[in-house]
């Protein structure tokens, strides 16, 4: 009698469900972020969704980076840390999951600091997105590639890696915190009967999301002013950090540090809320294949 040759099960790997679901979060939150961003620069709501493509490419690769990295240092950190179990993430003391989201702030710069390079200049252009005078992400990228080497597109990478390393930090720690604070005061269901009932407490999720946004910027948002000051400059001549942003103080004054920050704020309630309640909702499903 013949065996019934039976397919073999699809299986993924932490890290790849990490990487997965980060870039579907990314790409989520490029759509909750990115009407906002237009109404906000006054171009009203015919042009909700213009010029996603970029956005949703980059935003998805830095967020499954993001996302990869710190689960896979969640894991080391595990392995290191007497009486937790492994694979439970929720268990790790605070200061070790702020070191791993520090490490994946880290990593994530040599991404992030041409990808945010690119779009500083982008937005400094004069000539509208479609008119025969705008110059599109990869031609710009080639320009510097050509005037500049790789080093023009790094530009900024110092301060890129200054801010990201405490934000990241701030990002997770904050989000876990509130998480478990959050399911330890009863908000949470009675316990799961089906895969989909297995997610998180939705509300919880959200709602430490959302405080991790506002946790990531408020820790470092003058460090984001100064660095998008030092990327705007089109040559390898700009002043260093520190003096830009000696000029700023005495030229602005103190204020200049924070101009913009309430819009940044509130996107960033909306954006982080979406993020990680998909990206929860895609982990959890991934797990399940």
């Amino acid at each position: 009698m013949e065996e019934t040759l039976q397919p073999a099960a699809l299986t993924l790997s932490a890290s790849t469900r990490d990487f997965l679901a980060g870039g579907v979060s990314g790409l989520s939150g490029v759509v909750a972020g990115q009407p906002l961003d237009n109404i906000l620069a006054g171009e009203g709501p015919r042009a909700l969704f213009r010029g996603m493509a970029y956005p949703l490419l980059t935003s998805a690769l830095q967020n499954a980076l993001v996302f990869q990295t710190y689960g896979a240092a969640c894991r080391c950190l595990e392995a290191e840390a007497d009486g937790v179990d492994p694979g439970a993430e929720s268990a790790l003391p605070l200061g070790r999951v702020a070191a791993a989201g520090a490490a994946a702030g880290f990593l994530q710069t040599a991404v992030c600091t041409p990808v945010e390079l690119l779009k500083i200049r982008l937005q400094l252009q004069t000539a509208a997105r479609g008119s025969p005078g705008y110059v599109g992400a990869l031609d710009q990228a080639l320009r510097i590639w050509r005037g500049q080497g790789i080093s023009g597109l790094y530009l900024g990478a110092g301060m890129t890696a200054a801010r990201d390393v405490p934000s990241f930090a701030a990002y997770f720690c904050t989000f876990e915190a509130v998480r478990r604070a959050c399911e330890s005061s009863g908000s949470v269901a009675a316990p799961p009967t089906s895969t989909a009932d297995a997610l998180p407490g939705h509300g919880c999720v959200l709602a430490a999301g959302a405080a991790a946004g506002l946790a990531a910027w408020l820790a470092v948002y003058p460090l984001d002013v100064v660095k998008s000051r030092l990327q705007a400059h089109a040559d390898a001549s700009a002043p260093g950090a520190w003096r830009i942003a000696a000029d700023m103080a005495a030229r602005e004054g103190p204020r200049a540090f924070f101009r913009g920050l309430p819009a940044t704020l509130g996107r960033a309630l909306l954006v982080n809320a979406v993020i990680f309640s998909v990206y929860e909702g895609a982990h959890t499903r991934l797990a399940a294949i």
